[in-house]
């Protein structure tokens, strides 16, 4: 059956992973949520490996917000295979840029096994705030979509990224992590990272 372009439709990767979020992720794994909160902390542990994040904290509150703090600012020079976008917004948009862009194989192909991207896909919102460098950006995200990024402005502050975000109810089955599974995951981490101090957070 021959096909034209008319009946080709192009859809963004976050579209393609929310339509089709099987195809990404273990959707019948009761710990899911939690794995995918974990993956926040990617960047996190990269940098913790080279002793340059020593702490991060994650909270969960009572209406499905989670807020991920840590002391490392995301990269927020131009991607090289991208050029004209921040290597932070890579992170966020391009599957496998968590594995192709970190600094430690082990990070991209075991502790960061799904990845920023699909995360974000699977949010019904998100917001990073990085301070990096002496410059500070926000990325804000709808549905893995962006909806503003602001250009890096300078700043004072200490190099410290802040990720803010919903699963999306309407894509998981469980959109809410669960308090074992989460702290399972997390001292998972502390016993691979010591260095790194990881607090945790669970309200309601």
């Amino acid at each position: 059956m021959s096909r034209n372009e008319a009946d080709i439709t192009v859809v963004s990767a976050a579209a393609a992973i929310r339509s089709r979020a099987d195809m990404y992720l273990d959707l019948h794994d009761p710990a899911l949520p939690a794995r995918l909160v974990l993956q926040s902390l990617c960047h996190a542990i990269d940098e913790a490996m080279d002793g340059r994040c020593s702490a991060a904290s994650l909270r969960v509150a009572p209406d499905g917000l989670i807020e991920v703090r840590y002391d490392a600012g995301m990269p927020l020079q131009d991607d090289e295979f991208a050029p004209g976008q921040p290597v932070a917004l890579s992170l966020f948009r391009v599957l496998l840029a968590c594995h192709s862009r970190k600094k430690h194989i082990e990070v991209g192909a075991e502790l960061c096994e799904i990845g920023l991207a699909v995360l974000n896909a699977v949010c019904s919102e998100l917001t990073a705030d990085i301070v990096e460098g002496g410059r500070t950006a926000q990325l804000r995200f709808a549905a893995g979509e962006l909806l503003q990024e602001t250009a890096p402005q300078p700043s004072a502050g200490p190099d410290c990224t802040q990720i803010r975000f919903r699963l999306d109810a309407g894509v998981l089955p469980d959109a809410r992590p669960g308090a074992n599974a989460l702290q399972e995951a997390v001292t998972t981490l502390r016993r691979r990272l010591p260095r790194l101090r990881i607090e945790l957070q669970i309200d309601g």
